[in-house]
């Protein structure tokens, strides 16, 4: 299992080092934005200002303007690879025994979400390398399934805040709505019958 989120992984990052070679070639009415700049623009309180700031200035640095879909994949790797470290809990937590019965039932459940969330960020990112603007319509569906899959997980968790599960669930669901927001940064392509 670890093996197959360590093939994912590097899959990813593969795709988004892809992306990173030409994006203002093949997206020319894609903005670009310093970090700072793309997290004020989207995040309208100090806290995710902060988040977003902490989450793009660790995958780029911060002083230097790039396209706007090179914030959203960085923003989607993020909320992959924090999914990822979230499972490993939640399985290590189960696996040793900390988790009984009904609990046990509710990680499951959550743990659904989270596949679910996986998927649609998976999605997001591999978007954002196949086509960052051509593709900016879809992004939308997907980023939202991500919304929807870490809210099932917080609904399965409900009856167990004191659980470590839930405190990671919710700092994961703010990394979803991160990479929300940063793609909507990316323009929606020109329609079929549009002049541009």
């Amino acid at each position: 299992m670890a093996g197959a989120s360590t093939i994912r992984s590097l899959l990813v990052v593969a795709l988004l080092s892809l992306l990173a070679a030409a994006p203002a070639a093949r997206c020319p009415r894609v903005p670009s934005m310093t970090a700072e700049r793309a997290c004020r623009a989207v995040c309208g309180t100090r806290d995710m200002r902060a988040r977003c700031r902490r989450t793009l200035s660790a995958r780029r640095g911060g002083a230097v303007a790039v396209a706007v879909t090179l914030h959203a994949a960085a923003a989607a790797r993020s909320a992959l690879e924090s999914y990822a470290a979230t499972a490993a809990a939640a399985a290590s937590l189960v696996d040793g025994g900390a988790v009984q019965n009904a609990e046990k039932a509710a990680y499951g459940s959550c743990m659904v979400g989270y596949g679910v969330a996986r998927g649609a960020m998976a999605r997001v990112a591999g978007d954002l390398v196949a086509g960052g603007c051509d593709m900016a319509a879809d992004l939308k569906p997907a980023y939202m399934a991500g919304l929807r899959g870490m809210d099932r997980c917080r609904r399965s968790l409900f009856d167990y805040p004191e659980t470590p599960l839930y405190a990671m669930n919710l700092a994961d669901r703010n990394k979803t709505l991160l990479a929300a927001l940063l793609c909507s940064l990316v323009p929606a392509p020109p329609t079929a019958g549009g002049h541009e």
